[in-house]
């Protein structure tokens, strides 16, 4: 099987329930809507990476070549990425059959035979996050045997320090994904695996999504289909996208929309209904934003799932729903670039929530952006979901993070009866020029380090006392050198091979003194102007058949400013 990477005409298709996981389930019809979309925009810069090389591509005659990665301490070859360009023209060489990634990479199997021009041609090669870079020259000929063999170094073993990485939020699509053109159940399958298994990926959440004029080919997969296409290596387990954009005239992206926000639901026993609602999803029924998102998450809740606020702060029921307690984590560079880490989270951590930090990459694989999670056994979602909730997780999209603060690990707390300094200690490593680590107090860096060159890979490391005088919270990160799109190209000090912005930050370790629990009154001011805000959009563009829903949704907002207000 084959995947196919031209961007084809795309096609409608009737929603297909998944058959097994969601029996019985009732289907949300959904109408075609002209607007472009943040897919829609992340497609075409795919397609234009897709286009590349600048310099042409070596034509002639093509000879099959083996290519076998290993990495040092296993016997048998890696699915791993590659990358060939010529010698001759310094063009990229096309490997038609397989998985095409950005900047020209490939996700190929273990032992892969691909299709290459006669004459030199440079290969490079890794696997997932966890080895340097490996790279040779080879001579390819006609009527000879080619093959290479590169070996490649780990230099980190994740799962042997007891850490586990998931994808918390992916979606496949007919037509374009991540750049590569799925046309059949099989090619998303192939994708899956491919992906997964090059990426080096423990655990990848499948979700359901219902959008007007998009069609879901990862809809198909049921709980089941996923759990019979896991292996050791990765494990694919399902989820939903639950979400709500309404507003009076259902106008998508223009100033009468109104949207309540998207949240995850992983590893649900059937779906939470309706999965999309609002004017926009349901055009054919009375606008109505009398259901708030919360209704749908704590129906999920019970349901055993675990819930993830999607797209960093985008949306209006967040902020209620994180000081209720109805959230599980926070994800965020999922699909797009709606807010800094600084925006996203400080707020929160500064007027006292606990936020474990959380990621992903919505529409196909085009970034290494995934979730680390501290955990005992094999990857498994039920204890993976159990550690994300209790804080014990760091984000990346290419560094490893080690972060202790007086011997506690991110999520625990550090009980102080007086002031006095902690003793703070990071690692970073990384193949990619991270730049350095930064510790971060109440959102202000208070030590840093450089990083420094080890062979192939870089490093860093940060041992110093913090004194700490008032409630607060401590956590690791490297300093971003560029803002993080899903568009990006970049190369160079502060990206990573797939040309997108280095990320890496761990949840919090919380300090209390004497008790207490760090409350800023100008993050409670931001947060309750924000719950102002949003309440007022709902009285100016919500839609309600009676002003007792109106009054319910709003309730819920006048409740958290109360719950902010009164300091709990």
């Amino acid at each position: 099987m084959s995947l196919r990477f031209a961007f084809p005409v795309l096609r409608k298709r009737a929603a297909v329930w998944m058959p097994v996981l969601f029996a019985g389930a009732v289907g949300v019809s959904v109408a075609p809507a002209a607007e472009e979309t943040t897919f829609q925009r992340f497609v075409v810069a795919q397609q234009a990476e897709t286009a590349r090389p600048a310099r042409p591509e070596p034509k002639g005659e093509i000879v099959p070549l083996q290519i076998s990665v290993r990495v040092d301490a296993e016997a048998e070859p890696t699915p791993a990425l590659v990358r060939m360009t010529s010698v001759a023209t310094g063009g990229t060489v096309n490997l038609p059959g397989h998985l095409r990634r950005q900047m020209g990479w490939y996700s190929l199997p273990a032992a892969a035979t691909v299709q290459v021009p006669v004459g030199e041609l440079r290969i490079e090669a890794c696997r997932g996050l966890d080895t340097e870079m490996a790279a040779a020259t080879v001579k390819a000929e006609a009527g000879a045997a080619n093959r290479v063999e590169l070996k490649v170094r780990q230099f980190y073993d994740h799962a042997a320090r007891g850490i586990r990485g998931a994808n918390t939020h992916l979606h496949l699509r007919y037509g374009s994904s991540g750049g590569t053109s799925i046309k059949t159940k099989a090619e998303a399958e192939e994708y899956l695996r491919a992906v997964g298994r090059s990426d080096g990926l423990d655990l990848v959440y499948v979700s359901y999504l219902l959008r007007t004029g998009f069609d879901y080919v990862s809809n198909e997969f049921s709980a089941e289909e996923l759990a019979r296409m896991s292996e050791p290596r990765v494990r694919f387990v399902n989820g939903e996208e639950f979400r709500h954009e309404g507003g009076r005239t259902g106008n998508k992206d223009r100033k009468d929309e109104l949207r309540y926000g998207h949240v995850l639901m992983l590893d649900l026993p059937r779906l939470v209904q309706p999965v999309s609602y609002g004017a926009i999803f349901l055009p054919e029924r009375p606008a109505s934003d009398a259901l708030p998102m919360r209704r749908g998450m704590r129906e999920a809740r019970q349901l055993g799932a675990t819930l993830i606020w999607c797209h960093g702060r985008q949306g209006l029921e967040d902020v209620p729903n994180w000081i209720d307690g109805v959230l599980d984590a926070q994800n965020i560079f999922d699909g797009g670039s709606e807010g800094s880490i600084e925006r996203v989270f400080y707020p929160y951590l500064n007027a006292g929530l606990r936020i474990p930090f959380s990621t992903g990459t919505d529409w196909g694989v085009y970034d290494f952006s995934r979730v680390y999670v501290a955990m005992s056994g094999p990857a498994a979602s039920r204890p993976f979901r159990e550690n994300l909730r209790a804080g014990r997780s760091f984000i990346t999209n290419g560094t490893y993070l080690e972060f202790a603060v007086d011997g506690k690990a991110a999520g625990d707390t550090v009980a102080l009866t007086a002031p006095r300094a902690l003793r703070v200690r990071g690692r970073g490593i990384g193949r990619d020029d991270f730049g350095g680590l930064e510790v971060v107090w109440n959102g202000e860096v208070v030590a840093k380090a450089g990083r420094r060159s080890v062979g192939g890979h870089f490093e860093a490391e940060v041992d110093a006392p913090i004194d700490v005088r008032e409630p607060g919270w401590l956590a690791l990160r490297i300093p971003m050198q560029h803002v993080h799109t899903d568009r990006s190209q970049y190369t160079g000090p502060g990206a990573n091979l797939l040309g997108k912005a280095l990320f890496a930050h761990t949840s919090p370790v919380y300090v209390t003194l004497g008790g207490r629990s760090v409350r800023q009154p100008a993050a409670v001011a931001q947060l309750v102007a924000e719950l102002e805000a949003a309440s007022a959009q709902i009285r100016e563009l919500g839609a309600f058949a009676r002003d007792a829903e109106r009054e319910a949704v709003l309730a819920i907002y006048r409740d958290a400013i109360r719950t902010l207000q009164a300091g709990q």
